[in-house]
């Protein structure tokens, strides 16, 4: 009776705990949302006519030579879009399954109002406002915060400069003094090859190589789920935001 006594006891707790966390994520969601909806950068791109002050189609004339619905002649350029998603139900860019939104930067080509985009003056303010013609056909759990010209040898992994993640434990009975000490450990400059995943084409090749693996990692990798990546850092990358971020 006892036994039963203090496992009912030890699920209600988790389940107080549970309700808290919950509470904690409302309140972060609460927070995002505030901030998007009062971002004031939204001068920097025009916006797009929506709803009746979309041109009447019965109107509209096809360019002699452009092919209605073909978008090969029109002008492209690169840019870096940076999306807010929650990584539940996506599995693209990495595997995340946690409730707060994870920060990615992926870069492709778009369609584009400036005709020469490798001039000088690229007239951001007659650009086409992504963010806001994105958001408008994106589910509401993608988000893309802004947008910025980015150069042909851009990589959105490989160019950016560093990263902020933000990784959830359940404290249960962790000893957060200890973590914290073995978290210090961390701090400047390393090689924390150890520390990584494999990311290789053949990963037997790779541990058979003892000059690249010169031994095994002793230990377990944490699972990657609780893991929340929070921002990237690029050199001379300015994101433009507009009003169509919310």
């Amino acid at each position: 009776m006892a036994a039963a006594d203090g496992e009912a006891s030890a699920l209600r707790a988790e389940v107080a705990a549970l309700q808290l966390r919950v509470q904690e994520l409302e309140r972060e969601n609460q927070r995002l949302a505030k901030i998007a909806s009062s971002c004031t950068c939204g001068s920097k791109c025009y916006g797009i006519p929506e709803g009746n002050d979309l041109p009447d189609d019965s109107r509209k004339r096809t360019r002699k030579g452009h092919e209605k619905g073909n978008v090969s002649h029109c002008s492209k350029r690169l840019v870096a879009l940076k999306v807010m998603y929650f990584g539940q139900r996506f599995y693209g860019f990495s595997s995340e399954g946690q409730a707060e939104p994870t920060v990615e930067v992926i870069s492709l080509y778009l369609r584009s109002n400036i005709k020469d985009v490798g001039g000088d003056g690229l007239h951001e303010r007659s650009e086409i406002d992504y963010v806001k013609v994105l958001n408008r056909i994106l589910p509401r759990d993608i988000r893309v915060l802004g947008w910025c010209p980015v150069p042909a040898d851009f990589h959105a992994r490989f160019t950016c400069l560093g990263r902020e993640y933000k990784y959830l434990f359940w404290k249960g009975d962790l000893d957060i003094v200890d973590m914290q000490k073995a978290a210090s450990k961390f701090i400047g400059e390393h090689d924390f090859r150890n520390f990584c995943k494999m990311d290789a084409a053949n990963i037997v090749d790779s541990l058979l190589d003892i000059t690249r693996t010169p031994r095994k990692p002793q230990y377990k990798m944490a699972p990657e789920v609780p893991l929340i990546l929070r921002s990237c850092v690029f050199d001379n990358a300015n994101f433009m935001c507009s009003s169509g971020m919310s």
